[in-house]
Protein backbone atom coordinates (compact mmCIF):
# COMPACT_ATOMS: atom_id res chain seq x y z
CA UNK A 1 0.00 0.00 0.00
CA UNK A 2 2.84 2.41 0.84
CA UNK A 3 4.49 1.80 -2.55
CA UNK A 4 1.16 2.34 -4.35
CA UNK A 5 0.47 5.56 -2.44
CA UNK A 6 3.99 6.88 -3.01
CA UNK A 7 3.84 6.02 -6.73
CA UNK A 8 0.40 7.57 -7.14
CA UNK A 9 1.41 10.66 -5.18
CA UNK A 10 4.60 11.04 -7.23
CA UNK A 11 2.66 10.76 -10.49
CA UNK A 12 0.14 13.37 -9.29
CA UNK A 13 3.02 15.70 -8.38
CA UNK A 14 4.69 15.30 -11.77
CA UNK A 15 1.46 15.83 -13.70
CA UNK A 16 0.66 18.87 -11.55
CA UNK A 17 4.10 20.36 -12.28
CA UNK A 18 3.78 19.64 -16.01
CA UNK A 19 0.37 21.33 -16.13
CA UNK A 20 1.45 24.23 -13.94
CA UNK A 21 4.37 25.02 -16.23
CA UNK A 22 1.89 25.43 -19.11
CA UNK A 23 -0.55 27.53 -17.06
CA UNK A 24 -1.15 29.98 -19.93
CA UNK A 25 -3.10 27.21 -21.68
CA UNK A 26 -6.78 26.99 -20.61
CA UNK A 27 -6.69 23.18 -20.72
CA UNK A 28 -3.65 23.11 -18.43
CA UNK A 29 -5.38 25.45 -15.97
CA UNK A 30 -8.43 23.19 -15.93
CA UNK A 31 -6.11 20.20 -15.49
CA UNK A 32 -4.49 21.78 -12.43
CA UNK A 33 -7.92 22.30 -10.85
CA UNK A 34 -8.97 18.71 -11.66
CA UNK A 35 -5.70 17.28 -10.33
CA UNK A 36 -6.07 19.34 -7.18
CA UNK A 37 -9.55 17.93 -6.66
CA UNK A 38 -8.29 14.38 -7.34
CA UNK A 39 -5.47 14.84 -4.83
CA UNK A 40 -7.85 16.17 -2.18
CA UNK A 41 -10.17 13.18 -2.70
CA UNK A 42 -7.28 10.69 -2.78
CA UNK A 43 -5.81 12.08 0.45
CA UNK A 44 -9.24 12.00 2.08
CA UNK A 45 -9.63 8.32 1.18
CA UNK A 46 -6.08 7.50 2.26
CA UNK A 47 -6.22 9.39 5.55
CA UNK A 48 -9.83 8.74 6.57
CA UNK A 49 -10.18 5.04 5.79
CA UNK A 50 -7.01 3.91 7.51
CA UNK A 51 -6.60 1.97 10.68
CA UNK A 52 -5.83 4.34 13.56
CA UNK A 53 -2.30 3.93 14.87
CA UNK A 54 0.20 6.21 16.57
CA UNK A 55 -1.17 9.68 17.29
CA UNK A 56 -4.51 9.03 15.51
CA UNK A 57 -5.02 6.03 17.80
CA UNK A 58 -4.53 8.29 20.83
CA UNK A 59 -7.00 10.77 19.34
CA UNK A 60 -9.51 7.94 18.97
CA UNK A 61 -8.98 6.95 22.63
CA UNK A 62 -9.65 10.57 23.58
CA UNK A 63 -12.78 10.57 21.39
CA UNK A 64 -14.05 7.46 23.17
CA UNK A 65 -13.33 9.03 26.59
CA UNK A 66 -15.06 12.28 25.66
CA UNK A 67 -18.07 10.40 24.27
CA UNK A 68 -18.91 9.30 27.81
CA UNK A 69 -18.99 12.85 29.18
CA UNK A 70 -21.97 15.11 29.60
CA UNK A 71 -21.65 18.72 28.46
CA UNK A 72 -21.05 19.95 32.01
CA UNK A 73 -18.32 17.32 32.46
CA UNK A 74 -16.83 18.42 29.15
CA UNK A 75 -16.42 21.96 30.54
CA UNK A 76 -14.20 20.54 33.30
CA UNK A 77 -12.28 18.23 30.95
CA UNK A 78 -8.71 19.55 30.82
CA UNK A 79 -6.83 16.90 28.83
CA UNK A 80 -7.08 18.78 25.51
CA UNK A 81 -7.93 22.32 24.37
CA UNK A 82 -11.63 23.07 24.79
CA UNK A 83 -12.28 23.64 21.08
CA UNK A 84 -10.84 20.27 20.13
CA UNK A 85 -12.62 18.56 23.03
CA UNK A 86 -15.88 20.16 21.87
CA UNK A 87 -15.25 18.92 18.32
CA UNK A 88 -14.66 15.42 19.69
CA UNK A 89 -17.77 15.58 21.86
CA UNK A 90 -20.00 16.78 19.01
CA UNK A 91 -18.57 14.09 16.72
CA UNK A 92 -19.12 11.46 19.40
CA UNK A 93 -22.80 12.46 19.60
CA UNK A 94 -23.11 11.17 16.03
CA UNK A 95 -20.63 8.29 16.14
CA UNK A 96 -17.23 7.29 17.51
CA UNK A 97 -16.29 5.80 14.13
CA UNK A 98 -12.74 6.73 13.13
CA UNK A 99 -13.73 7.34 9.49
CA UNK A 100 -16.22 10.02 10.49
CA UNK A 101 -13.78 11.65 12.91
CA UNK A 102 -10.84 11.60 10.46
CA UNK A 103 -13.08 12.90 7.65
CA UNK A 104 -14.30 15.76 9.82
CA UNK A 105 -10.76 16.68 10.84
CA UNK A 106 -9.63 16.51 7.20
CA UNK A 107 -12.48 18.80 6.16
CA UNK A 108 -11.66 21.25 8.96
CA UNK A 109 -8.00 21.25 7.87
CA UNK A 110 -8.63 21.89 4.17
CA UNK A 111 -11.82 23.97 3.98
CA UNK A 112 -10.51 27.08 5.80
CA UNK A 113 -7.21 26.82 3.93
CA UNK A 114 -8.98 26.75 0.56
CA UNK A 115 -11.36 29.53 1.60
CA UNK A 116 -8.42 31.68 2.67
CA UNK A 117 -6.81 31.21 -0.74
CA UNK A 118 -10.08 31.64 -2.61
CA UNK A 119 -10.79 34.99 -0.94
CA UNK A 120 -7.54 36.39 -2.34
CA UNK A 121 -7.02 34.74 -5.72
CA UNK A 122 -8.90 33.06 -8.58
CA UNK A 123 -9.83 29.35 -8.72
CA UNK A 124 -6.69 28.31 -10.59
CA UNK A 125 -4.34 30.05 -8.17
CA UNK A 126 -6.31 28.80 -5.15
CA UNK A 127 -6.14 25.22 -6.49
CA UNK A 128 -2.41 25.66 -7.18
CA UNK A 129 -1.72 26.98 -3.68
CA UNK A 130 -3.76 24.20 -2.11
CA UNK A 131 -1.87 21.66 -4.21
CA UNK A 132 1.46 23.12 -3.08
CA UNK A 133 0.40 22.76 0.55
CA UNK A 134 -0.67 19.18 -0.12
CA UNK A 135 2.77 18.49 -1.63
CA UNK A 136 4.50 19.81 1.49
CA UNK A 137 5.47 16.85 3.71
CA UNK A 138 4.92 18.64 7.04
CA UNK A 139 1.40 19.66 6.08
CA UNK A 140 0.63 16.06 5.11
CA UNK A 141 1.90 15.10 8.58
CA UNK A 142 -0.56 17.60 10.10
CA UNK A 143 -3.37 16.05 8.08
CA UNK A 144 -2.29 12.53 9.05
CA UNK A 145 -1.50 12.85 12.74
CA UNK A 146 -1.20 16.45 13.93
CA UNK A 147 -4.91 17.14 13.81
CA UNK A 148 -4.93 20.17 16.09
CA UNK A 149 -2.09 21.83 14.18
CA UNK A 150 -3.68 21.10 10.80
CA UNK A 151 -7.01 22.60 11.86
CA UNK A 152 -5.32 25.58 13.50
CA UNK A 153 -3.19 26.27 10.42
CA UNK A 154 -6.17 26.60 8.08
CA UNK A 155 -8.14 28.77 10.47
CA UNK A 156 -5.06 30.90 11.20
CA UNK A 157 -4.58 31.67 7.52
CA UNK A 158 -8.28 32.34 7.06
CA UNK A 159 -8.21 34.62 10.14
CA UNK A 160 -5.22 36.47 8.72
CA UNK A 161 -7.32 37.23 5.64
CA UNK A 162 -10.02 38.68 7.90
CA UNK A 163 -7.47 40.92 9.64
CA UNK A 164 -6.12 42.13 6.30
CA UNK A 165 -9.68 42.77 5.05
CA UNK A 166 -10.50 44.82 8.18
CA UNK A 167 -7.42 47.00 7.62
CA UNK A 168 -8.44 47.69 4.02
Amino acid sequence: VIVFNFTFYSMICLVFLALFIKRENATARAGVIIFSILTVVWLWITLSFREPSGDPWRYMLGLNNIAKLSFSELLDYDKSPFGFALLNWLTALISTNSVLFFSLVYFLCLAPLYLAFRERVNKFDAASLLMLYLLYPYYINYLASGFKQGIAFGFMLWGLNCIIDNEN
